[in-house]
């Protein structure tokens, strides 16, 4: 039986992207982390899969795992790059509300109550 050759095409090792870094600089971020670019900060200089993370959030926000989706990157790796990109000032990072703090019941029943008054 002949081996099965493999096109290599495609694959790039996981350090390459982020030029050998294996940690981010800022361990706050994690999948769920909102990430927006800051317009008012020039992309002169960065790296390829940096400009485009940048490229990706020109038309808003997404989430580490939504873009590490589009760049098919494993999450730690777009961690990291995300990770230099906010320690840059390039992109701002917001972590989502926990769960308990999104629906304020009370806060919606009022809401509701003075809407039927209308």
């Amino acid at each position: 039986m002949t081996p099965v050759r493999r096109s290599r095409i495609g694959l790039v090792r996981s350090h390459t992207p982020t030029d050998g870094q294996a940690r981010p600089v800022r361990s706050s971020l994690d999948e769920s982390t909102l990430l927006y670019p800051d317009a008012n900060v020039d992309r002169g200089g960065l790296p390829v899969m940096a400009n485009r993370v940048m490229d990706l959030l020109a038309p808003g926000v997404l989430s580490l795992a939504e873009i590490s989706a589009h760049v098919r990157l494993p999450v730690p790796i777009v961690k990291v790059i995300a990770a230099d990109l906010v320690a840059g000032g390039h992109v701002l990072a917001r972590t989502p509300a926990p769960p308990e703090q999104r629906n304020d019941c009370e806060l919606l029943e009022r809401i509701l109550h003075a809407l039927h008054e209308l």
